[in-house]
């Protein structure tokens, strides 16, 4: 049996994390949504792993990464996981209301693989998400 597509979203506002939970929940998927509310509870997530086989990286297969938080920031989040050979493979997607130009550059220049920004529309945000979740997770069940 294989394991759920593990998500893990590192969101600071309880409205986000509703949304993302409900626009996840409506695929019927099967997915497992893990969620930090910034960046040092993301390091601490993955400081003991207890993935497959030992590793740190806790069976995510995608994280969906907020910029703006109080403790520690998406950017940060971003050297962080890139410094760690466990997870610098792990996809990242910002979900973020950024449209800044200069945090668009700096986002994928820190390996970012996805920029979305978010939508006032709350139908919009759903859909918005969902897409996200369903491209990564057929493209982890190719490889």
């Amino acid at each position: 049996m294989t394991r759920p597509f593990g998500i893990l979203l590192v969101e600071d506002s309880e409205s986000d994390i509703l949304l993302v939970n409900k626009a996840i929940e409506k695929l019927g998927m099967d997915c497992q949504l893990h969620v930090v509310r910034d960046g040092e509870d993301f390091v601490e997530f993955f400081r003991n792993g207890n993935g497959e086989n030992g590793s740190k990286k806790n069976n995510i297969d995608l994280i969906l990464l907020d910029l703006n938080m109080l403790r520690m920031n998406g950017f940060e989040v971003l050297e962080h996981r890139n410094s760690d050979p466990d997870l610098k493979d792990i996809p990242v997607v910002i979900l973020t209301s950024s449209l800044n130009d200069k945090d668009i550059e700096k986002a994928y220049e820190l390996g970012a693989n996805g920029y979305l920004a978010k939508p006032i529309e709350i139908d919009v945000f759903m859909e918005t998400v969902a897409k996200a979740a369903v491209y990564w997770h057929n493209l982890f069940k190719r490889a």
